[in-house]
């Protein structure tokens, strides 16, 4: 009796998310000037702002997708700058940037075009990365401000008008500088070392997904649209657009398994 092989190509993914994966990267652009220390998105890919610690320690407003430069102001905070974060409505109500002081501790809402300082708070430590906990894209309706330290490495949750804190926890040992908050999966990423590895924890401090990213160092995120962008620091200035699906699956898209039937 001959025996006939029927092979299947089954193809493990579903629509919308086919050959998609956590870390996945999709573009890639060099930064705006060395050192980028904090990016921020409203609800598109031409408000990206990253805020770069090199001579001049500019905010440039640069598209998502290539890193062309669109305008720059100065930070108001200069050299101490670092953390920054887009939210619209919300407690706050409008449209604003915000940009994080670790010289003496506050946080700042800015102007997003000019940088011009509307009101400030104190964190109670180094502002070193900032996120908000939105409800949809763009910093929608913000619930919290979270910002991260270093040393300790812990994470806040402020009220945005009081700076008052909501609640704080340790974040799993990461020495993160910036950070991006995941609202889909309601996520705070942080990254850190070499080789670059991106941590994502629960709003109670546990670590529940990770990736290696393809470069090293990584100071600056944002998240939008289930992607997240990470800008890297020495030896490559850099920023890399990566998957973020819904929901985080540390595990890539499983393509083309191979299933013989035999009769």
């Amino acid at each position: 009796m001959r025996r006939k092989v029927i092979i299947i190509v089954a193809l493990a993914v579903t629509a919308g998310t086919a050959f998609a994966y956590l870390g996945q990267v999709v573009a890639s652009w060099p930064a705006p000037a060395t050192t980028p220390r904090g990016a921020a998105q409203a609800n598109g890919t031409t408000l990206f702002w990253v805020y770069c610690r090199a001579a001049g320690d500019n905010v440039y407003r640069v598209n998502a997708n290539t890193g062309s430069v669109i305008s720059t102001f100065r930070s108001p905070c200069t050299s101490d700058s670092c953390g920054l974060t887009y939210t619209s409505g919300g407690a706050p109500g409008g449209n604003y940037l915000w940009i994080g002081d670790y010289g003496d501790d506050t946080v700042n809402m800015c102007d997003f075009g000019t940088g011009r300082i509307y009101f400030s708070w104190k964190a109670g430590h180094d502002p070193m990365g900032l996120a908000p906990q939105a409800t949809g894209d763009g910093g929608a309706n913000p619930q919290a401000i979270i910002s991260t330290d270093t040393s300790p490495t812990y994470t806040w949750l402020h009220h945005p008008l009081t700076g008052s804190i909501i609640s704080s926890f340790f974040h799993g040992g990461s020495f993160c500088v910036d950070i991006a908050y995941d609202w889909r999966n309601k996520l705070i990423w942080g990254g850190v070392g070499n080789p670059g590895i991106l941590r994502g924890w629960n709003t109670t401090g546990t670590v529940v997904a990770s990736f290696l990213i393809p470069d090293q160092n990584p100071a600056a995120l944002s998240y939008w649209g289930e992607y997240l962008w990470i800008g890297t620091t020495s030896p490559n200035h850099y920023f890399y657009k990566v998957h973020c699906p819904y929901p985080v699956d540390v595990e890539p898209a499983s393509v083309g398994k191979v299933k013989a039937i035999f009769k």
